[in-house]
């Protein structure tokens, strides 16, 4: 995070058994300072009911932080204004089959060919029961948009 005017630092608090200490940006994990990076885009969607596209939200980001970032754009208390999060990961953890964090008709597979287009499907296009551990499934290959590891074998 640079700023154009070298005055300014920022500085991340921390809080933890009634202890407060800061830390500057150097000594910031990644996934903190991509979060800080969007920060903005994200709370001016959430302002104004607008759209944010973030390619990789995963990209060192904990789990636990995606999850209520993705979470907060599902709340009314915190979206009144229908702003809408439209991201790619990697990270599997949000396929747990829990609508309070993602629908069915919310997670979408891109899977790609050997001649560079691509197919576009939802996992609401999958039936399985209510109980079906998503990511466990695609893990296995059994709705695409995994890689071919073949020639790696």
């Amino acid at each position: 995070m640079n700023t154009n005017n070298e005055n300014y630092i920022a500085l991340f608090k921390y809080e933890k058994n009634d202890n407060k200490f800061f830390i500057t940006e150097k000594d910031e994990s990644y996934g903190i300072i991509q979060l800080y990076k969007y920060l903005p885009e994200i709370l001016n969607a959430l302002e104004k009911g607008s759209v944010i596209c973030i390619d990789n939200l995963d990209s060192g980001l904990h789990p636990i932080l995606m999850e209520r970032l993705v979470y907060t754009f599902q709340m009314r208390k915190r979206n009144p204004y229908g702003a809408q999060l439209l991201f790619s990961t990697y990270d599997i953890s949000l396929l747990r089959n829990d609508p309070q964090i993602l629908r069915r008709d919310q997670i979408w597979f891109v899977e790609r060919h050997s001649d560079l287009s691509s197919n576009l499907y939802s996992l609401a296009e999958f039936r399985r029961s209510r109980e079906t551990d998503f990511a466990k499934i695609y893990m296995n290959g059994l709705v695409g948009g995994v890689p071919t590891l073949s020639e790696w074998e």
